[in-house]
């Protein structure tokens, strides 16, 4: 790790110490837009209704992001991801954004559905040096493809696999490693059957990372494409054949394994032995403007709108979640439900536990998962 990210890290760690930040959040989550031009059969929003589009909150502007990342960069973030329920592309000043983050010093990574990628784009990306590059494609051909999305022709995808092939090739001949390609897949049951061929697009086109997520079922209509046992069991088995023979990264998120690599009908989840996200993050920044304590789960604790994001992590509602976050191993409860016994980060919040205070003894068992 270079040392500029060993020091930015050693601080934003070093806060939990002391029961005070020193440092900025190490990592940020940043919505700029919910607005999509897409229509996921699996999403949870319906991006096509006009009050939603035309909704002006719904994309948070430039100027306020401008100064969120300045204020990021001077607080000694490393590294911003763009998340929310919209396409990142669709905000009008995201290029310009991009270069804010990098003239600001920080690494960054993205995810987006590729519609909006094209030779002059990838380039411009390069030149900007993204970090991480994520793919949302979630098939593995076109027809399928088209199925997943209900306004996206079967030559989408072909076009999208097309500029990821110029990417690889530009990334060889420029002997570069940037940005590091993840390709992620949704996996329900139009698409469950092509895991392998799922694997292979993603080493055809250059991809060191593989994503695979279980549908979330959102609304009754849609749970023709849950997995039921029978094809959970095959998707798994599927996994753990072509996870040791691939030269890729897999990453799973939705699903419960066992110590035999199966998927139960009801995982196990466990606490962090803290909260350490008031120190380290991810904080998230929704595109109406509000700071979320967690990315994930936390309620809001401010908005840019009326304050800076500075002003916000300092705020006394902050240091609140923070002194709650420490008192996890003792109470044994989460600060925000069942979220937080799915927490993605426990394993991170459990390191920093370990060697920043060891000497607190951790009373969280497992816990079944109520999801």
């Amino acid at each position: 790790m270079p040392l500029s990210k060993t020091i930015r890290l050693s601080k934003a760690v070093l806060g939990t110490y002391f029961k005070k930040p020193i440092a900025g959040p190490y990592s940020v989550y940043l919505g700029i837009t919910d607005r999509c031009n897409y229509q996921c059969i699996f999403c949870k929003y319906d991006h096509f209704q006009k009050d939603f589009i035309d909704d002006p909150k719904k994309t948070l502007p430039f100027n306020l992001i401008k100064q969120c990342i300045q204020d990021l960069g001077e607080m000694g973030t490393q590294h911003i991801n763009f998340i929310s329920w919209g396409e990142p592309f669709t905000h009008p000043n995201f290029l310009e954004i991009l270069a804010e983050i990098k003239k600001n010093r920080m690494t960054m990574g993205l995810l987006t559905n590729g519609y909006k990628l094209s030779k002059d784009i990838v380039d411009e990306l390069i030149d900007l040096h993204l970090d991480a590059l994520g793919i949302s494609l979630n098939a593995a051909s076109g027809e399928t493809y088209e199925r997943l999305h209900l306004n996206q022709p079967a030559k989408t995808f072909n076009k999208i696999k097309n500029n990821l092939l110029y990417l690889n090739e530009e990334k060889r001949k420029r002997h570069i490693k940037y940005p590091i390609l993840s390709v992620s897949f949704v996996i329900t049951t139009i698409n469950y059957k092509d895991i392998e061929d799922m694997v292979k697009l993603t080493k055809e086109v250059g991809g060191e990372k593989i994503n695979f997520e279980n549908v979330r079922i959102y609304s009754p209509d849609k749970e023709y494409l849950k997995l039921n046992k029978s094809q959970l069991e095959k998707v798994a088995v599927e996994f753990n054949r072509l996870k040791t023979n691939a030269s890729l990264e897999f990453s799973f998120k939705n699903f419960s394994f066992n110590t035999h690599g199966m998927m139960p009908d009801i995982g196990n989840s466990q606490l962090p032995d803290n909260c350490y996200v008031g120190y380290v993050g991810p904080t998230g920044i929704s595109p109406d403007g509000s700071i979320r304590f967690c990315c994930a789960c936390g309620i809001p604790v401010g908005t840019l709108y009326e304050k800076s994001f500075m002003d916000i992590w300092h705020d006394s509602l902050m240091q609140k979640y923070r002194e709650k976050g420490r008192q996890m191993w003792r109470e044994k409860e989460g600060l925000f439900g069942d979220c937080c016994h799915r927490c993605a980060d426990a394993d991170i919040y459990n390191r920093i536990h370990n060697k920043f205070h060891f000497w607190q003894k951790s009373k969280n068992k497992l816990l079944p998962n109520k999801s």
